[in-house]
């Protein structure tokens, strides 16, 4: 059965068979999910069911996709510097941009300040361990995400707060 299945309709009916389902704070139940695709189809049962972005935790294993057990890649183009990386799967985006010398904004690294927040045009990600208060509901629903915690899901295009540099070091 497709996640997205369960979520809409077992949950739901969970509730009526057990009342005290209605007892739980569901926004303090915390959720894993593993080598499951967190998709906006995913994430907006999820919210549609009363668990928000905070309560749910990603467990993955670093460089398997978990489709065939390979592993993968994906490439992030980034706007409007034009550049193309490559990120490994399980790798943040500014972690993967740094290490192939393409200078993206950043500060504190750990999904706090807000400084590495880019604009997903294309593609799909994990949005990591963003606090709440650096990354903002209406700001994930834009598509905004932190580089140093968004982890692709595919390939992407994204749009950060850097202008083309004419040196070509991609440093402010």
């Amino acid at each position: 059965m497709p996640f997205q299945a369960l979520i809409s309709d077992l949950l739901p009916g969970a509730f009526s068979a057990h009342p005290d389902f209605a007892e739980i704070e569901w926004d303090k139940v915390e959720w894993s999910l593993d080598q499951i695709p967190f998709t906006p189809d995913v994430g907006a049962s999820l919210k549609d069911n009363g668990v928000g972005h905070k309560s749910v935790i990603r467990m993955r294993t670093p460089g398997l996709n978990g489709i065939a057990g390979g592993f993968v890649s994906y490439e992030v183009t980034i706007e409007p510097l034009g550049a193309t990386i490559e990120v490994e799967d399980g790798q943040t985006i500014l972690d993967a941009a740094l290490r192939a010398g393409v200078w993206l904004p950043h500060a504190c690294c750990h999904g706090l300040c807000a400084t590495c927040k880019v604009q997903v045009v294309e593609g799909e990600v994990e949005q990591g361990d963003a606090s709440p208060f650096a990354l903002m509901d209406f700001e994930r629903d834009e598509g905004k995400c932190l580089a140093c915690c968004a982890i692709p899901e595919s390939d992407l295009v994204i749009e950060a707060d850097v202008e083309e540099d004419p040196d070509g070091l991609n440093q402010p």
